[in-house]
Order: structure tokens, then sequence, then C-alpha cells
């Protein structure tokens, strides 16, 4: 039950970090491992068990919050000069994740005794979740879906535009790094446990529009429930496809989402 509690979690706080930067970045294709964020956490883990020579498993979610922050305080600060424009975060997201994905591969390259642990955990994997983990990041998962429905006025009126915010009185100077920092959190604190997660925070929030729930209260829950799913099916399929073999959750999730995406474009261009 731990595995499917902190698949479940992971799912949740996922598709919440998804919406939160799809609405503050206005573009559908916004997610946490596009903008950077996940990338940020997996460097931090990653360089933390090379250099100390410890497990990554064993590293903490404080360093991974940390490793996110700093690639959120480099988002903002680069978009400051064009004043937080979405198209220019969601470049330099793109240009920070590419970047931090290449230091990754670097510190693999340099070979150590834990590399083929990380290369496990970089799948995203939930093999390793304790009972206590799953318990805390569920936690952190459903705290995380309160602040959304707290700030769904913040969200609507970002994802309305800047002028619309500002003539209804919205500091778009406080609204922004509140709402950045709670979508880096959200999604440092999956990737320190299960390791990183990709196209649960880009589909979830993309069907649950496609489905009709398009205010923030409605969207948040509907992509939370889809996240759910789709992690807990994810590692279901990771552990019975290949079985006495397991593939990791994050992979599979990955597949599921990228095999979707795919047939989106294709039905679109037939019709």
């Amino acid at each position: 039950w731990p595995r499917v509690l902190g698949a479940a979690a992971a799912g949740l706080a996922m598709a919440l970090s998804g919406v939160v930067l799809q609405r503050l970045i206005r573009n559908p294709l916004a997610s946490p491992d596009i903008l950077g964020m996940t990338a940020g956490a997996t460097v931090a883990l990653v360089g933390t068990a090379i250099i100390g020579g410890g497990s990554i498993h064993e590293v903490g979610a404080g360093i991974a919050i940390l490793g996110s922050l700093l690639v959120l305080l480099l988002l903002l600060g680069l978009g400051r000069r064009h004043g937080y424009a979405p198209t220019v975060l969601a470049l330099t997201g793109i240009a920070l994740a590419a970047l931090l994905d290449a230091l990754v591969k670097v510190a693999l390259a340099a070979g150590s005794q834990d590399s083929y642990a990380i290369l496990g955990w970089l799948g995203g994997s939930t093999y390793r979740v304790t009972e206590a983990e799953a318990g805390q990041l569920l936690l952190a998962a459903l705290l995380g879906l309160g602040l959304v429905l707290v700030l769904r006025r913040w969200l609507t009126l970002l994802s309305a535009g800047d002028d619309m915010a500002l003539a209804r009185g919205l500091s778009l100077r406080l609204a922004r790094p509140v709402c950045l920092t709670l979508a880096a959190a959200l999604a440092a604190l999956v990737t320190s446990w299960l390791g990183p997660v990709a196209f649960v925070g880009l589909l979830a929030p993309h069907a649950a529009v496609m489905l009709g729930a398009r205010r923030v209260a409605a969207q948040a829950l509907m992509a939370g429930g889809i996240g759910v799913v789709l992690m807990v099916g994810s590692d279901w399929l990771g552990r019975m496809a290949l079985h006495p073999m397991q593939l990791p959750a994050g992979t599979v999730a990955s597949v599921l989402g990228g095999s979707y995406f795919l047939y989106l474009l294709v039905r679109r261009r037939v019709l």
C-alpha cells in the first residue's frame, strides 16, 4: 500500500503543479518538467549523492526543494526584465531544463558507486517509498490542493492576462512568485521521493480542460483525479507488464502520456 499511496499522492501533486503553471504561463504545454523545476530538484539530489558519496534515496526532500527553488529564482531573475512575460518564462524554463539535464548526464558519465541506483531513480520509481514517506507526500499533496483552491481567484485573474489582473487590483509582483513557489515545492517533493515524473503535470491539467473543467477549482480537482489514476495505473502496469521485472511508474506514465499526445496530434491532422 505505500507504493500505491505514494503513486497517488505524486499524481495529485504533479497535476496541481501543472495546473498552477499552465494558468500562470497561460500555455497548455507548461509543466514542472518543461520549466526546469523538476530538473533543478534532480540536479540537487544527484549532485549531493555523488559529491557526498551517499545514497540518493537518503538525501532528503529539503535538498530537492532547494534545487527547485534555485531554478525558480533563476527563472524569476531572468524573467524580471521582461515583466515575467509568459512566453519568456516558458522559453527560459526550457533552456534551464536542457542545461540541467545535461549536467546530470555529465555527472553520471563521471561514474560513481551509486550510478546504477541513480539511473533507476531517474525513471520515477515507487519501489523504495516507505510508509512514512507516502503519508508525508499525501499530506503535502492535500495541502497543495487546499492552497490551489484558496488561490483560485489569483490563478483565474493571472490566466486572464496581466491587464485584467491589474484592473482587478491583483499585485503581480506578489501573485506570480507565490504561485511559482507553490508549483516548484510540489514538483520538488515528488522528485525527492519518487524521482523525476514527467508528463503527469502536462497531461492531467490538459485532459481536465478537454473534459470541460475550465474553472480553477474544477480543473484542480479533476486534474488531481486524473493524475492519481494515471500514476496508480502506471505503477500497477509497471509491476505487471514484465513480471517479475519492474518498470518505474514515471517511465510508464511518460510512455502513456507521450502516446496520448501523439494520438491527439494525429487525430487533429486527420480531422
